[in-house]
């Protein structure tokens, strides 16, 4: 059952998220070209809450549950699918930064939950050990977020460099001990500044290194048991339902004033073919976030029964956040070829928003290859841990 205090905090969250659509698609086009977000809106976003929805209550934030961090995307994906993937990567770095030691947590938050926060799953870079910790060097790109982040993690290895016998872990530091490297030169999510983080010879203590062969979820209370990679998964694609949403009101509000050219339809709405694939559209992007709300859903039900998830949890939503993701193309993509050519006039939002699509669906956590493949293997009862990540 949901709390009343939970209760207020998803409401809160949802109401502020869709105060913000006119203002993010305001400033949208300008982001797309800058490569940013407005500030004022990075501003809106994180003085709201709702950068730390994952944060924990103790330190000031929301600790909401995975069902609130999902509407909440969704609502701003509407308005501008780079500020939903934005809000959805720092909730997964505050949930990350919730693993690190007791120490490590009270630097973080020292100054409250209005802590903006990014991170990169993919191991990279070379670690020396030294008395307390370690001297970390490296480069880790497609870091979104990272040029307005107040803290950062990378994973690494702990023991030297990448190859057999590497020891990874998660690495924590303060934006004051990076540099960003602006690599983020894309067709689409412009707007989400994914630039490389650089570490150069930085001294990291102990105690804000996480080793993963150290890292136990059962031993976390709440929803910090959950599995890593799957509240990550959430958290990036949620905002894809959103614009796909945005795409379709686009396309429904032009279709009885645009002609289909070459025809006898004086307006799109009155072509059966028409019809057909707003229909088709419809029904994929409404199965999208039905699906979306299910994987939250499930989520919150581990978390209600006090346990880690198990292997087919796991599998099931890496392959459930993959389906939304493609469904989410396909849908957009099929609406812009109903709306026709001036789709792809730089003018027209809906350019944007199928670059965006296009581009964020093709995630590597999101991809279908992976995530069908290894709920292929759990359906036919093939171990799928050696393919997939375990934490």
């Amino acid at each position: 059952m949901t709390s009343a205090p939970e209760t207020r905090a998803s409401d809160t969250a949802i109401d502020h998220a869709h105060s913000m659509c006119d203002q993010l698609r305001s400033h949208a086009a300008a982001a797309d070209t800058e490569r940013h977000l407005d500030p004022s809106d990075v501003e809106a976003i994180t003085s709201a809450g709702l950068t730390s929805l994952l944060t924990p209550t103790r330190f000031g934030g929301g600790e909401a549950s995975f069902r609130t961090v999902v509407e909440t995307a969704i609502l701003l994906g509407q308005g501008d699918a780079a500020a939903g993937w934005f809000m959805g990567v720092n909730n997964a770095a505050a949930f990350v930064f919730a693993l690190f030691s007791e120490q490590a947590k009270a630097e973080i938050w020292a100054g409250g939950a209005g802590v903006r926060g990014a991170g990169v799953l993919a191991p990279s870079g070379h670690a020396e050990a030294r008395e307390g910790g370690i001297e970390l060097t490296g480069r880790w790109p497609y870091m979104s977020g990272v040029t307005v982040a107040d803290w950062i993690f990378v994973t690494a290895p702990l023991n030297g460099s990448l190859g057999p016998g590497a020891e990874l872990g998660f690495v924590l530091l303060p934006r004051e001990d990076i540099t960003v490297d602006d690599t983020w030169f894309v067709t689409g999510m412009r707007a989400t500044a994914s630039s490389t983080a650089v570490i150069d010879g930085v001294f990291v203590p102990e105690h804000r290194i996480l080793r993963w062969r150290d890292y136990d979820s059962s031993v976390y209370q709440g929803i910090y048991r959950s599995h890593i990679y799957s509240v990550l998964n959430i958290a990036i694609v949620s905002t894809l339902v959103g614009e796909a949403e945005h795409a379709l009101e686009l396309v429904t509000g032009k279709a009885a004033s645009r002609p289909i050219v070459t025809t006898t339809y004086r307006t799109q709405a009155e072509s059966a073919a028409f019809q057909v694939e707003l229909g088709r559209a419809t029904q994929i992007i409404e199965t999208a976030r039905l699906r979306m709300l299910a994987v939250a859903d499930d989520l919150d039900r581990i978390v209600a029964e006090s346990r880690p998830a198990n292997d087919h949890e796991k599998t099931k939503n890496r392959a459930d956040c993959a389906y939304v993701a493609q469904a989410c193309w396909e849908a957009v993509d099929a609406l812009a070829s109903a709306h026709g050519t001036s789709t792809f006039s730089q003018v027209n939002p809906l350019e944007r928003i199928w670059r965006n699509t296009a581009v964020g669906s093709r995630h590597a956590g999101l991809s279908g290859r992976v995530g069908y493949e290894l709920l292929g293997r759990d359906v036919l009862g093939i171990e799928t841990q050696s393919i997939g990540p375990t934490l």
